[in-house]
């Protein structure tokens, strides 16, 4: 990583980084990072390889609209309990699994079968998949055969993908891009959403009363007045206002209101 010219974060998990107190732990991290330093927002990779390789897919199972790729080496994927429950929500995020053919300590079915779940959701963005022949558990950014890097060096963030699924496995997941679980169940709640070429934003949802959307113009397809469907039912039809573009009074503080994520 040295070689790059990129801004490098190397946490301690202290524990296994699928556990939720490591991703509050390494959420609380990222953000004081975000804040101090000029990161470019559309560009941060996660990768790890064995424990950090499923961390990496875990924490893009819970925030996917924070990364522009994932690289997972040698991790455990659906074979982890926590990465599956949020398979769905890795649609829109460019993904590389590697591992080793010959890997005596974590299967490389467990990144196969991984790769096969998540490409019979027919996702936006299609997974990759590299099995490296005569490797065991031996394969990390300096070992990959230059996989990773050569594989995040292209990779944009899309904040605004126009078909989102969203499956609340976590507390931590209730937001996938520009929706919102307000009142979900943990393991219960789901929902689907897409923008139309009409710009009729349609949503399907399972055991959840509230939604937030956090909506912008680059959203849209077209100019002009938007719809929102929830479920069927007709909920509003009109201009999209862009807070971003309103002069704040004074006194109020419009930092958070205005923030392009």
């Amino acid at each position: 990583v040295s070689q790059t010219d990129s801004l490098v974060l190397y946490p301690q998990a202290a524990d296994c980084w699928w556990k939720p107190e490591v991703a509050r732990r390494f959420d609380v991290v990222l953000n004081n990072v975000l804040r101090q330093y000029n990161v470019d927002r559309d560009r941060i990779y996660l990768t790890g390889f064995s424990n950090g390789g499923t961390g990496a897919l875990y924490f893009a199972t819970l925030w996917p609209q924070r990364f522009a790729a994932i690289v997972s080496m040698m991790g455990a994927g659906q074979c982890n309990e926590q990465v599956k429950a949020g398979l769905s929500n890795l649609g829109n995020l460019p993904l590389l699994f590697v591992h080793g053919a010959d890997d005596p300590l974590m299967a490389p079915a467990c990144s196969t079968t991984t790769h096969a779940a998540l490409t019979d959701l027919h996702p936006p963005i299609k997974p990759l998949l590299k099995i490296l022949p005569n490797r065991v558990h031996d394969i990390a950014l300096d070992s990959d055969d230059g996989l990773a890097l050569a594989f995040f060096r292209d990779k944009v963030r899309n904040p605004f993908p126009r078909e989102v699924t969203l499956s609340e496995s976590d507390a931590l997941a209730a937001r996938g891009y520009w929706i919102e679980i307000v009142d979900g169940r943990p393991g219960k709640s789901v929902v689907e959403a897409r923008v139309k070429a009409d710009n009729t934003i349609e949503i399907h949802s399972h055991d959840i009363k509230s939604l937030r959307l956090y909506l912008r113009p680059e959203l849209l397809p077209k100019a002009g007045d938007l719809r929102i469907v929830w479920n069927g039912k007709k909920l509003f039809n009109g201009p999209l206002r862009d807070p971003c573009a309103l002069t704040p009074a004074p006194h109020r503080r419009s930092e958070t209101r205005c923030r392009r994520y």
